[in-house]
């Protein structure tokens, strides 16, 4: 039992609370709380420019670490808390393809800004079309049963880049009725083998690379809509997955995934058959018809910020 008028105790119950809060590495912005069960809390950092007293961070080109102490004070008792925080290498697009560069041969090249040079390649009768929405947009139409029939091949360098730091991918889709529910609006493999990512056409947001991690069922607050242009974005990194719907947090799950991120056989850089309406590593069809525009891969995870500025700058 906590006696609240034990200054000692509660201070040392309020560091314990702390120490739940802090995470070993962000890619946003800490909350961190002046007072924990009375007890007054003080913040100090080893580097302020990177993450300052009030828990925001300043991102860079490269992962770095910043010690962050923690002074917690009821009364006349004082504990006092330091923790290693990795501020994650801020984001960068490793791969954009927005359509509106007519293809050559089948072949798309990405878009500016991609640190990646290799092209997508048009797979079966996936093709350019004009959608009098979003303009020139992928187009893709499958029979029932299909798999890996038509689809957007992306460069086997997509994911070769991609660091503990994590990944993001972002779309606008336009789903139709009659697509499966579990088919991969996103999938990267190894040849239908480990390492995989994937989000399929019900939003449920998976990696399989040294270790396991989805979101679905309860996680998930929703499944989006059919015959609508989204915006669907999921992230992945040491901590976990998240899935954005038209900018906002629609499911998440917290776990320690740091596996996936080995440099290793079955780590997901290794993820060379990068596709969009395909993935068929569980016997999954193709999607049947959709609607694609603006896919994009990053090296690093994208904020929530980030997400809801990606989506209001696309649509």
């Amino acid at each position: 039992m906590i006696d609240m008028e034990d200054d000692e105790m509660v201070a040392d119950m309020a560091a314990v609370s702390v120490d739940q809060m802090i995470p070993s590495s962000v890619s946003e912005n800490l909350a961190l709380p002046e007072s924990v069960m009375g007890a007054e809390v003080v913040w100090t950092s080893s580097d302020p420019e990177l993450l300052s007293e009030a828990g925001e961070i300043n991102r860079q080109e490269e992962d770095a670490r910043v010690e962050l102490t923690a002074q917690i004070t009821r009364g006349e008792a004082s504990v006092t808390r330091t923790y290693k925080v990795t501020i994650r290498q801020d984001a960068y697009l490793m791969y954009g393809f927005d359509f509106d560069t007519p293809a050559q041969d089948g072949a798309l090249a990405p878009m500016e800004g991609s640190a990646g040079t290799g092209s997508a390649l048009l797979e079966g009768t996936a093709s350019i079309t004009e959608d009098e929405t979003r303009g020139s947009v992928l187009q893709i139409s499958n029979e029932e049963g299909a798999k890996g029939v038509n689809y957007l091949r992306l460069p086997e360098d997509t994911f070769s880049e991609v660091k503990p730091a994590g990944y993001s991918v972002a779309m606008w889709v336009n789903i139709g009725e009659e697509t499966f529910e579990h088919s991969a609006l996103f999938e990267a493999d190894a040849d239908a083998a480990y390492p995989l990512t994937r989000i399929g056409a019900n939003l449920i947001a998976r990696i399989n690379a040294n270790a396991y991690s989805d979101v679905m069922g309860a996680l998930l607050t929703t499944s989006g809509e059919r015959g609508v242009w989204q915006h669907v974005a999921y992230t992945v990194d040491p901590q976990g997955i998240k899935v954005y719907l038209n900018g906002e947090l629609v499911g998440q799950e917290v776990k320690d995934i740091s596996d996936c991120f080995l440099n290793n056989k079955t780590g997901i850089s290794q993820a060379t058959d990068v596709m969009v309406g395909s993935g068929y590593i569980w016997d999954d069809e193709d999607v049947r018809d959709a609607l694609f525009d603006q896919v994009q891969v990053y090296c690093g995870v994208l904020g929530a910020e980030d997400i809801q500025e990606l989506y209001t700058s696309t649509q």
